[in-house]
């Protein structure tokens, strides 16, 4: 289903000699293949485009071209709405009306170059008939395609799981590399603007060239029309002289001479012939010529009889002329006025010599490849520049306006042409002058093609500059992308070239300092992290102040020291600070220890960028200093341990990063300071703990939570039979060797003291008791004291035997009188005596 649209066969091919026709408007021609290609994917829909287009060339635009160019369209069309990329803009292309946009714009270039090959000729005609001839064309594609995109876009809302595949979405080429993204930016619109600038070029050339083939048509129209009127009265006025009434006194000869010396004396006619007043024909000139009268001459010589004076006709050419004759007629009066005969002649515009400007300039235009004609009030044709007789008196078919006009007509073989129509004046005539639409469109090349050539030439250059400045763009980001990926591993010694000071150089630049920061942080971290572990595993102050003195020596660090006035070791001299260095000049400045501690304790640091200029410690004369100097106090919960200190060789203006990374190493100072006091305080504490259990008698061991043996003192040793192994961290079953013992040491605390009788094997008992062991009311292990009571057992055995033998001594008398005091009942009562 569909229309023909209204045109004027802008559509017909050049040089193609066929009926003008209009373009025509198939409303769901693209639909098939549209839907194919969302539902089922490139080969079908190629496959349908192909039998649609095939079938649209036979019937419609009889091209070969046609099967083509709907495949391609197919082609696109699936790519659009199938393909999974990711960003925004290929969401919208994946929507059939979204597809449709850009597909529609990439049609174009399609439909120029199929128009182009479509066309014969040669490539002025080609070219023009791109641009200018296949619009029409190329619409009624786009709103095929826009209709079936729409029919299309309800299919894709109502069942989006049937159109397209259903896949993860993938990077775009954009995605993937910035010259990429770059091109598919600015190439559209760099495409846009050269094709508007070539159709633009095109346009004005061909202005141009119309203009100039205007002004010549125009010329050579004007030329010929305005000799035409001076033959027409200069026919009719030569003749008019000759029709004299002395004619028809002369005989049949003098007639006939007089008739040939006229036809001599004036070269203007090619016949002369002469009526009486009867219309017969009495005398010609020449005399051996046949005349035969047309209807039109009859009727003149009537006319001229019933007293038109003077007549023009125009006839058929005479065979072997190739213009129309043109006839005059001049009425023979008398004295009176009234025509008593007639005079009539002949001419042809070709061998006319009044006509000749006229036939010159026209021949000119048909030297050029144009055609020139003159054509009577009857639109026939008296001359043409084919100058062929069988045109003559034919119709001209072609446009003649009543006024002066420039137009473009498409003559009947196809070829398209530029006229000009210029109407004669004070007679009818028109003088029509063309030519091929080629000569302008030639012209026009001639006149464009130097500016094509030009903007060809830039584009290139354009696009190799672009290129080339990309590519070193993209080459630096390459690089950068590179060795930030060499950061992230940590591979942080690959140095970065840069070369410029542009914004790309600034950037490789910025890179560079990025990568050295990175790398002298990370080496402080290194170091940092050197010093964290070797604080966290030395408790000797000796031990761990070393990796911090070390770390502080950086780049120009002549000498670092550190000075502890708290008691963190116990060889320390009381009332002495521990002072530890480390560099070249570790002893040169030890003098300036305390002047440093006197500074610090009053502020937070000491900063001293050129110590030749600013002297603010107290020093002793002739004490050596370094060339510059940052030292930070030592605070640990507030309480001052001390300063570290480092001196430079050289003037130093001190950064944010020497203040942060000296301020560190203090934080690391003050913990080990710290642990070390600790440490030495429970060293003391231990010392003192030591002594008091070696000097004890009775065994003590002490196990911590998990049962593993923490200390056992020397008379815990020395008792035989006791522990198997004392070794410190064995377990509590590997210690102790009496399984009681064991039994009672193993058991279950509950806050409280739990002890009981051991016997060992070298026959001493003993009292053991076992206790927990609490750090602010945290249990931490346990103790088991032994006390030996074997003298006490002894004690107590021998009282058991004396009470045992006290009472048995006493118990014997007890019973005899018991007994008798039993009998006694048996006697009965007794007296007073008794």
């Amino acid at each position: 289903m569909g229309i023909r649209l209204p045109g004027d066969g802008s559509v017909t091919l050049p040089n193609v000699p066929r009926e003008f026709y209009s373009p025509a408007l198939m409303f769901f021609q693209a639909v098939p293949w549209v839907i194919a290609a969302g539902l089922f994917g490139p080969l079908p829909a190629v496959v349908i485009s192909l039998l649609s287009g095939l079938f649209f060339g036979l019937w419609e635009t009889h091209s070969i071209f046609t099967p083509l160019e709907f495949a391609i369209l197919a082609l696109f069309f699936t790519a659009a709405v199938r393909q999974q990329y990711r960003t925004s803009f290929y969401h919208f292309l994946r929507n059939p009306l979204g597809a449709t946009v850009v597909v529609g714009f990439l049609y174009i270039p399609i439909s120029l170059l199929t128009a182009f090959f479509s066309a014969s000729g040669d490539l002025a005609v080609r070219l023009d008939y791109a641009l200018t001839g296949s619009w029409m064309m190329l619409m009624v594609r786009i709103i095929e395609l826009v209709i079936a995109s729409v029919i299309a876009e309800i299919v894709y809302l109502v069942k989006p799981k049937l159109w397209s595949r259903q896949s993860p979405l993938v990077p775009s080429p954009s995605e993937t590399s910035m010259q990429t993204r770059f091109f598919l930016w600015t190439f559209p619109l760099i495409v846009a603007l050269l094709f508007t600038i070539l159709v633009g070029d095109w346009v004005v050339a061909g202005n141009a060239a119309r203009n100039m083939i205007r002004e010549r048509l125009s010329s050579t129209a004007l030329v010929a029309s305005d000799s035409l009127p001076y033959f027409m009265e200069s026919g009719q006025g030569l003749l008019a002289g000759q029709a004299r009434p002395a004619l028809l006194e002369l005989s049949g000869d003098g007639q006939q001479v007089e008739l040939q010396r006229m036809l001599h004396s004036v070269p203007f006619f090619n016949r002369l012939g002469l009526f009486d007043a009867q219309g017969n024909l009495i005398a010609q000139a020449p005399a051996d010529r046949l005349f035969t009268l047309a209807d039109q001459e009859k009727v003149g010589v009537n006319l001229a009889l019933k007293g038109v004076l003077g007549q023009t006709y125009t006839l058929k050419p005479i065979s072997g002329e190739a213009s129309a004759q043109v006839v005059f007629v001049s009425a023979i009066q008398n004295e009176t006025g009234q025509a008593i005969g007639v005079l009539m002649g002949w001419t042809d515009l070709q061998a006319n010599p009044f006509t000749q400007p006229a036939i010159q300039a026209l021949r000119k235009i048909s030297e050029m490849g144009g055609e020139g004609s003159i054509l009577n009030e009857d639109r026939q044709i008296l001359y043409n520049t084919l100058e062929t007789s069988t045109l003559v008196m034919s119709d001209y078919l072609g446009k003649v306006p009543s006024t002066p006009d420039f137009f473009e007509e498409t003559s009947q073989m196809g070829t398209r042409r530029m006229v000009f129509s210029q109407p004669g004046v004070g007679r009818p005539w028109t003088v029509v002058v063309s030519l091929p639409s080629e000569i302008v469109q030639s012209q026009a090349l001639s006149i464009a093609i130097p500016l094509l050539v030009i903007l060809l030439l830039i584009s290139i250059v354009v696009y190799l500059l672009l290129r080339f400045s990309l590519r070193g763009v993209t080459k630096t980001l390459r690089t950068l992308a590179q060795q930030a990926t060499f950061i992230s591993q940590g591979q942080l010694n690959s140095p970065l070239m840069v070369s410029g000071v542009d914004e790309v150089g600034q950037l490789s630049s910025a890179f560079e300092r990025m990568r050295l920061s990175l790398k002298a942080r990370l080496l402080e971290l290194n170091r940092l992290l050197e010093v964290s572990q070797g604080v966290a595993a030395n408790l000797e102050i000796e031990k761990a102040v070393e990796p911090i003195l070390k770390a502080a020596l950086g780049e120009g660090v002549s000498v670092a020291r550190m000075v502890l006035v708290q008691p963190v070791s116990l060889a320390q001299v009381e009332g002495r600070p521990a002072t530890f260095s480390a560099g070249m000049a570790a002893e040169v400045y030890n003098g300036m220890d305390l002047p440093i501690i006197e500074q610090v304790q009053r502020m937070e640091m000491l900063v001293m960028p050129n110590m030749a200029r600013l002297r603010r410690l107290n020093l002793k004369l002739g004490q050596p200093v370094p060339a510059a100097l940052l030292a930070m106090p030592i605070y640990h919960e507030s309480q001052f341990f001390g300063a570290l200190w480092v001196g430079y060789d050289s003037p130093r203006q001190f950064t944010d990063e020497d203040i942060r990374f000296l301020s560190t190493l203090t934080a690391q100072s003050a913990l080990a300071a710290a642990n070390a006091s600790l440490y030495t305080t429970a060293e003391v504490g231990r010392q003192r703990l030591e002594a008091v259990l070696s000097s004890t008698p009775e065994p003590v061991l002490v196990f911590d939570e998990q049962g593993s043996l923490l200390l056992v003192n020397p008379a815990a040793l020395q008792t035989i039979g006791l522990i198997n192994s004392a070794t410190s961290g064995k377990a509590i079953e590997d210690v102790i060797a009496v399984p009681d013992l064991l039994a009672l040491a193993k058991s279950p605390l509950q806050e409280r003291i739990q002890s009981r009788e051991v016997s060992l094997p070298n026959n001493k008992v003993y009292h053991a008791s076992v206790s927990p062991v609490l750090a602010e009311t945290r249990r931490v292990g346990r103790i088991v004291i032994l006390q030996d009571i074997t003298q006490f057992k002894e004690l107590d055995t021998i009282k058991s035997d004396f009470v045992s033998t006290v009472s048995h001594d006493l118990r014997s008398p007890l019973t005899l009188m018991k007994g008798y005091t039993a009998m006694l009942q048996m006697v009965g009562e007794l007296n007073d005596q008794q």
